[in-house]
């Protein structure tokens, strides 16, 4: 038999209440998602499918029964997604309500790809159309201009001259490199078109007056080694996002990266116009919108009720504009608004495009942003 003195005792009492709390501390502050996926039709587990957070770095894959578990250290407003080669892709809104459920997939049926049957006239060729395509998909900037998709073969593109629209498409998800920040994004395209008054190669495309798409994506980090130029380019674009806006509002730190407007005079104090609480049944932040405060309520270019406006200038040079069309939103603890929230962007924080995208867990450590040069 094994003795143990008194002071050998208390270290050892120490070390279990320690552990003891680290578990409670991750309990209370890690979410847990798992459930079995099914085909609808035969009831059995599918494997291999790939379930993830949308936007962010945080996925995993169901074994060979169907089963999955996902890890979240904190909640992040966004979607739950399904996705296999062989089915149609589920999308859960509200990604944490679920635990240890049964989701069930429809089997993709068989397609005929209209960009082959149907003839009609084309002005453009692919290469013409593929053209547009990354500069609407992957954006014209520094970043954007670095990325690689993987299996380009696989995106299908169809111009209808009688809508003047140019629709893409892939029936498989887009593999996309972003060597400028460090990332491997999957992405799955559920809608994109970009409309044009005129086509013509004359013209280099710039005639387009319209653009959308839809996609859900999940990122794996390249960046193992810890780059500092890496972290230095991701930390950039961070710095002038709508994240990060939100991020510096919820916690009430007085950010110099962004000058905000009402109207055209500069405000001194947000929480003059918002107001910010703790919501601890959905572990996120609730902002609300000041009741009868002059926040330039009117918008000539949205239908609807609008409860506020403000313009944003961020890093002295990018320009931004928040409609808010709700008086109360919800915000993540990365600065996520709740994707059902309805508030529009213009300007530079609408513009983002897939070159520039940073996942919605971005971490950002500004101590860790060399000085640059001037």
């Amino acid at each position: 038999m094994k003795y143990i003195c008194a002071d050998k005792q208390g270290t050892v009492k120490r070390i279990i209440l320690s552990l003891f709390f680290c578990v409670i501390v991750l309990s209370l502050y890690s979410q847990v998602i798992k459930g079995t996926v099914y085909d609808s039709k035969t009831r059995e587990g599918i494997p291999g499918v790939v379930i993830y957070l949308d936007g962010t770095s945080f996925f995993t894959t169901s074994d060979n029964d169907g089963k999955f578990q996902l890890f979240i250290e904190n909640k992040i407003n966004t979607k739950l997604v399904f996705s296999h080669l062989s089915y149609e892709n589920l999308v859960i809104e509200k990604s944490y309500e679920h635990r240890g459920e049964a989701f069930f997939l429809k089997e993709k049926m068989n397609f005929i790809d209209p960009a082959i049957v149907v003839a009609e006239y084309d002005p453009l060729s692919r290469a013409e159309k593929l053209k547009i395509f990354k500069e609407f998909f992957l954006g014209t900037s520094v970043a954007a201009n670095a990325c690689v998709i993987l299996n380009e073969d696989d995106i299908k593109l169809r111009y209808d001259y009688l809508t003047d629209i140019l629709h893409a498409w892939a029936y498989n998800p887009l593999i996309v490199e972003n060597r400028y920040l460090g990332y491997r994004i999957t992405i799955d395209i559920q809608d994109f078109q970009v409309r044009y008054t005129y086509i013509s190669t004359a013209t280099s495309f710039s005639t387009a007056t319209s653009f959308s798409y839809q996609i859900t994506s999940f990122f794996e980090d390249q960046n193992m080694y810890n780059d500092i130029t890496i972290i230095n380019r991701r930390n950039e674009i961070y710095e002038r996002s709508r994240e990060f806006f939100w991020l510096s509002i919820i916690n009430k730190q007085r950010n110099s990266k962004f000058i905000i407007y009402n109207r055209f005079t500069q405000i001194t104090n947000i929480y003059d116009y918002f107001l910010v609480s703790e919501d601890p049944v959905q572990k996120v932040k609730a902002v609300f919108i000041i009741p009868d405060t002059d926040l330039n309520r009117k918008h000539n270019d949205v239908n609807g009720n609008v409860f506020g406006v403000i313009s944003i200038l961020a890093n002295k040079r990018y320009n931004s504009e928040v409609i808010f069309m709700t008086n109360r939103f919800f915000v993540d603890l990365f600065g996520n608004v709740g994707t059902d929230s309805n508030i529009i962007y213009k300007g530079d924080m609408a513009q983002q495009r897939v070159g520039d995208m940073l996942p919605r867990d971005f971490f950002y450590d500004p101590h860790q942003v060399t000085r640059r040069r001037r």
